[in-house]
């Protein structure tokens, strides 16, 4: 075995292409970093190579490219000829292995290589080199395939550096091309760096306004994006450079990347509305169904997507394209199959073929138990946290109420998490009778932070997590505090029946809230008598006020509404957030009707004795 004692140690190929430095240099320039020392392509550097018999080889090499796709490089011997058996001079090569090519003028990507040294065609030892660059590729095209008058749109393209040094994009512009009519936007003059490592990205665009896209005829239109100034070595940093189709002259060049877009009029601009959603009754462990009717409002026929964002149902197909003529409906329909019982949101987007939002729908949905399990069961009623405002530094209490809506008793875990008042997670156990309630107390010791914070409570039971709540609160004096507590009369009612709900919307905070707006929602076994919203201008520091509404009963069950929620401001604009406890309404089945004039119907066992009664009679 031949041992190599300078050239086959780790070698680091560092090609200088990319930063701000070696702006101004060479193509073929390279250093090779070998026992710590730098040496520039071209240079002669003195070896040594001792054999397997002892016998010392000396001489000198030189470093050169052949091949920098492939990371190929070349020592070029100069050891005498004498020291060889066949009087020649050998080359030695280290290459990326396993690959041959021929030479190619793109940049090799950056990163390790697996190399072998060699002594004519007989490798005598492997190694690893490095080659350090950047090497930046396009990431994300943001173009609009379709741009329609009357509307402003953003043009942008996301680059990012996989290589392992710093890269640039100097002077990039964009330029919309439609027959003869061109607009022309610089998106900076000044150059972009591109970062490499964890955040290696940067977007570039530019703002095309409804005035400058009146300017373009519609049909299809070109859009190029444009850097000019860019030196010939940094141009080989890019994926998408190409020496046949870009045009350098005195080492700059100038590149050109073309995308596709049309130009339509205003009027066929699209436009939809969701006329309904309807989910089937769900029940965890089977399939139901989410259907969402859109209507096209706009002048064209017209391509949606439509999102469903359910974590909680289990929806395998999330988006779904569907076209609609002009001024008609289509419902595109979503599988949901639920693991878990509870209360979940449905949220619908729907897009258009830009994949921007036009419209969106917040539903709320409870999902029942599998047949033979207690139904419904655990519910996170409510969570409270005192004193109010919470002092930095201080004691606090959080009180956590646990219903259990079970034919059987449970045994739950209660979890609590608040960096603000705890260290780290809490949990504590509780049993709770059939139908029962408990309240769960935490204490905490409150962080010196100020502002507003959050408690996040799980209820679970088993490996299930039944319920899920986040409560606000502040830390801290001059603050607004909106305290929401939630009623209904009566708890129990018939199908069909009148349920009433007052809300009590409180300030417990010491500042003035402004903008208070409160929004209630029922469910899908309920339908709504009246408005379920309210606003308040104001509400100063302990006042309160009163919202009430009713509701009819729809189906039997026992139903546990959700909580009703409010946003808010303070004097300064920031924003804050409440929710209040949730209800439960026990609805039993409708009453039968009675036949006119009886005030009841005999039963079977009355019909016999009167029967019998009226034979003895007979017999007498």
């Amino acid at each position: 075995m031949i041992e190599m004692r300078v050239g086959c140690v780790t070698l680091l190929i560092l090609i200088l292409i990319g930063g701000f430095a070696p702006l101004s240099l060479a193509r073929e320039r390279i250093e090779v970093d070998v026992d710590k020392r730098s040496y520039d392509v071209g240079e002669e550097v003195e070896i040594e190579f001792t054999n397997d018999s002892g016998e010392t080889i000396s001489g000198t090499i030189k470093f050169e490219i052949i091949n920098l796709d492939l990371g190929e490089v070349v020592y070029k011997g100069k050891i005498p000829k004498q020291n060889w058996a066949d009087g020649d001079t050998h080359l030695f090569r280290w290459d990326q292995v396993g690959n041959r090519g021929e030479y190619d003028e793109k940049p090799v990507p950056p990163g390790n290589y697996e190399v072998e040294c060699e002594i004519g065609d007989s490798p005598i030892a492997r190694d690893q080199f490095r080659i350090i660059g950047a090497y930046i590729r396009i990431k994300e095209v943001k173009i609009p395939i379709h741009m329609f008058k009357g509307n402003n749109y953003t043009l942008s393209v996301v680059f990012e550096n996989v290589g392992l040094r710093q890269g640039e994009i100097p002077r990039p512009e964009f330029e919309i091309r439609s027959g003869r009519e061109r607009i022309v936007k610089r998106a900076s003059y000044r150059r972009y760096v591109v970062p490499y490592g964890e955040n290696n990205s940067v977007e570039i665009g530019v703002e095309i306004t409804s005035l400058e896209l009146e300017r373009l005829p519609t049909g299809y239109a070109d859009i190029y994006l444009i850097i000019e100034d860019v030196d010939e070595d940094v141009a080989r940093t890019y994926e998408f450079w190409d020496p046949e189709e870009h045009e350098c002259r005195a080492g700059e060049c100038t590149i050109k990347i073309e995308f596709y877009t049309s130009i339509r009029s205003a009027a066929e601009a699209p436009s939809v509305e969701i006329v309904k959603v309807e989910i089937t009754p769900l029940v965890a462990g089977e399939t139901g169904t989410i259907n969402v009717e859109l209507r096209n409002k706009g002048g064209v026929e017209a391509l949606f997507k439509v999102v469903v964002d359910a974590p909680g149902l289990n929806v395998p197909t999330t988006e779904q394209g569907v076209s609609i003529p002009p001024g008609t409906s289509r419902t595109v329909s979503f599988v949901a199959k639920p693991t878990q019982a509870g209360v979940f949101d449905v949220k619908i987007e729907v897009r258009d073929v830009n994949n921007a939002l036009l419209v969106s729908e917040k539903h709320e949905v409870s999902v029942g138990r599998e047949e033979g399990e207690p139904t419904p069961v655990g519910v996170l009623s409510s969570v409270s946290i005192s004193p109010t405002p919470v002092t930095p530094g201080g004691e606090a209490t959080i009180q956590v109420y646990v219903e259990n809506h079970a034919s059987t008793a449970n045994t739950y875990r209660v979890r609590v998490s608040s960096p603000a008042l705890l260290p780290s997670e809490q949990e504590k156990e509780v049993t709770i009778a059939a139908g029962g309630t408990a309240v769960v107390t935490f204490k905490a010791t409150v962080a010196q932070v100020v502002g507003e914070q959050t408690v996040v409570t799980t209820l679970i039971r088993d490996s299930t997590i039944y319920d899920t709540r986040t409560q606000t609160f502040n830390i801290g004096e001059g603050a607004p505090h909106i305290v929401l507590v939630k009623t209904v009369s009566p708890t129990t009612v018939r199908v069909g029946g009148t349920v009433t709900t007052t809300i009590e919307i409180r300030n417990d905070g010491d500042a003035k809230a402004k903008n208070v707006s409160v929004e209630d929602s029922v469910g899908n076994s309920f339908s709504v008598e009246g408005s379920t919203k309210t606003f308040f201008s104001e509400l100063a520091p302990k006042e309160s006020k009163r919202f009430v509404y009713t509701m009819k009963a729809l189906k039997e069950g026992t139903v546990v509404l959700p909580e009703a929620k409010a946003t808010y401001i303070d004097d300064t604009g920031k924003t804050y957030s409440s929710v209040s406890n949730r209800v439960t309404v026990a609805v039993t089945a409708a009453e039968k009707k009675r036949i006119p004039g009886f005030t009841t119907l005999p039963t079977t066992a009355t019909l016999a004795a009167l029967l019998l009664i009226l034979i003895r009679k007979r017999k007498d």
